[in-house]
């Protein structure tokens, strides 16, 4: 656990009110990771997201990065599967 996760444990915050990384699934079409630390692999199969002490692969069929900001990634396609590194 890092220190930003202890602190949202310590003081029952909402994870990413500290800054952790926060990833939403919606259904197998939409994912979307929150408070990221930016791209680290890009194909049309697998993309990689830095989340500060973890890394979330996304593996998949046509992924695409729909939108992106300094905050949030949003990829479409077809999820098959998600891996915390």
């Amino acid at each position: 656990m890092d220190w930003r996760e202890a602190v949202a444990e310590k003081f029952d915050l909402p994870a990413e009110a500290a800054g952790t990384v926060k990833v939403t699934v919606v259904g197998r079409r939409r994912l979307l990771v929150e408070n990221h630390r930016g791209i680290l692999e890009y194909a049309r199969d697998r993309i990689e997201v830095g989340g500060g002490n973890i890394r979330i692969r996304i593996n998949g069929d046509g992924l695409e990065l729909c939108a992106m900001d300094r905050d949030a990634i949003l990829v479409t396609g077809t999820v098959i599967s998600l891996e915390l590194i």
